[in-house]
């Protein structure tokens, strides 16, 4: 397909490349019981591969390729086994940048950016153009449209927040998940990579109140114990979670089926496996209201 690189801007043949990368979806099959996932609407769907669109040329795919199989190698699959993830290089902001970029490219070209107010659209014009700038080695820092990165180690065990869904282990450890929100001030991209959230600012105030979550220009580690985040995040995750609740719950009764017949086929995989970890505390939290959907 020929067309217009939205990062180089020059006319090419574009690739149908992913909006999230394929090493998310790949790992997210493998570990699965199924060997299926489904996302949002299409629930009643079973999947084989995640969203994708005609955004960039060859070469800029393969420059974003090249950071997202060191993301891969040092922090996600890492992360995802149980492993260590330390101290990371320039390629992490450059990966979350390109993820930041493209999320935002795509709501604002194949979606909608219709809940933004005139002023937040400035803004994400102006995220867009930071983000290409330095993508392309144009500029040294994203300047204010800062990338921030939170790790999830282990499962929430502690039920002392009322407004904890019921099904967050399983939203926190097992979803793809990305938007593009904002309220009357502010702005960001989210996503959502199974244990990994990154965001990128958009139009964000009160930078104080995130701690340990901004990824630097040349190095850095995520090996703290402690993250802070805006409520707003905080907010907006148990919103995504329930969320995913509703939807579940429009699942038609022939698709349960599916899904049990699937997992009676592998039980033994089923018990020794990451969703099984997560319902489980999810259980242990919220007793039946785990299965609320």
């Amino acid at each position: 397909m020929n067309g217009y690189c939205r990062l180089c801007k020059q006319e090419k043949e574009l690739v149908e490349s992913h909006i999230i990368p394929n090493f998310v979806y790949r790992w997210l099959k493998e570990s699965s019981v199924t060997g299926h996932f489904r996302f949002g609407e299409t629930i009643n769907r079973r999947v084989q591969d995640g969203t994708k669109a005609y955004l960039l040329c060859g070469d800029c795919e393969q420059l974003f390729g090249a950071w997202e199989n060191t993301f891969a190698k040092e922090i996600f699959v890492p992360l995802h086994e149980g492993g260590a993830t330390k101290v990371y290089g320039p390629w992490l902001l450059k990966f979350s940048v390109s993820i930041s970029w493209r999320i935002l490219t795509y709501f604002k070209e194949c979606l909608d950016l219709n809940h933004f107010s005139e002023d937040l659209l400035r803004s994400v014009d102006n995220a867009l153009n930071v983000w290409q700038e330095f993508l392309l080695g144009k500029r040294l820092h994203p300047d204010k449209c800062e990338q921030h990165i939170l790790p999830f180690r282990g499962f929430i065990s502690d039920r002392s927040d009322p407004d904890l869904p019921s099904n967050f282990n399983r939203y926190v450890s097992r979803s793809v998940d990305i938007d593009a929100a904002c309220s009357k001030t502010h702005a960001y991209v989210y996503a959502k990579m199974c244990r990994i959230l990154l965001v990128g600012f958009i139009e964000m105030s009160h930078r104080e109140r995130w701690r340990d979550t901004k990824i630097h220009v040349k190095k850095g580690t995520l090996e703290k114990q402690h993250y802070r985040i805006p409520m707003v995040i905080r907010d907006f995750m148990y919103y995504k979670a329930q969320r995913l609740q509703e939807i579940q719950r429009t699942m038609s009764g022939r698709q349960w089926n599916k899904v049990g017949q699937d997992y009676r086929k592998n039980l033994n995989k089923f018990q020794n496996s990451e969703m099984f970890n997560a319902i489980t505390q999810d259980f242990i939290l919220f007793g039946e209201d785990a299965f609320d959907d």
